[in-house]
């Protein structure tokens, strides 16, 4: 078996520190729930053990790396060369893969695109859901010369509209100027959408 590239970060973030790390902040850096945070460790002891290197440990609210061989751990980690996605990353490629999607995307299939529990999930797109609607506050207060000069109905090509539960619609707007990537997108959102629970549909 070999580590998926969560799971490769944890090991290595545990082997740079020599006391070992607390969960809590493990889960504040990963943006995961405890249970998966444990899911991981456990698919590690396993790799470990595959090898015959250690262990982790978990003791109290920290847990710790007890690797017999650090040097041959580490050439092995070096042959995963799968990248980790920060928790910003993964919540900026959730909101491309579900803009881009041309079919109903289920809160089963980010779990599994982007290896995250339900929960995670679940707070990924609730989270982006505030992000996405600070942004209309903040513009409520401002004019147009404040915004750059920029119309705020001004969008290029389609927009993309999120069905939610209930009929709501989610709308999106990206300005020619701001065709950048999905840090740069303005979004106008209805009052009251309420969070998903189980799909996100996208109409091009």
């Amino acid at each position: 078996m070999e580590l998926k590239s969560r799971q490769t970060y944890i090991l290595r973030s545990l082997l740079d520190a020599e006391q070992g790390l607390t969960s809590s902040y493990l889960l504040q850096v990963l943006g995961i729930a405890k249970r998966t945070l444990y899911y991981d460790v456990e698919k590690i002891n396993d790799y470990l053990a595959q090898y015959r290197m250690g262990r982790l440990v978990i003791g109290g609210q920290r847990i710790r790396a007890e690797i017999s061989d650090r040097a041959a751990l580490d050439r092995q980690l070096r042959k995963n060369s799968s990248y980790f996605f920060s928790v910003a990353e993964r919540r900026a490629m959730e909101i491309l893969y579900i803009s881009l999607a041309s079919e109903v995307v289920t809160i089963n299939r980010v779990m599994e695109t982007f290896d995250v529990s339900k929960n995670t999930a679940l707070a990924d797109i609730k989270m982006i859901r505030e992000e996405l609607e600070a942004p209309q506050r903040h513009q409520g207060g401002l004019s147009d010369r404040g915004r750059g000069g920029h119309h705020p109905q001004a969008a290029v090509g389609p927009v993309p509209q999120a069905e939610q539960p209930g009929g709501h619609l989610c709308r999106q707007e990206l300005s020619p100027a701001e065709h950048g990537g999905p840090h740069r997108q303005r979004h106008r959102l209805p009052e009251a959408v309420p969070l998903p629970h189980q799909t996100v549909r996208v109409r091009h």
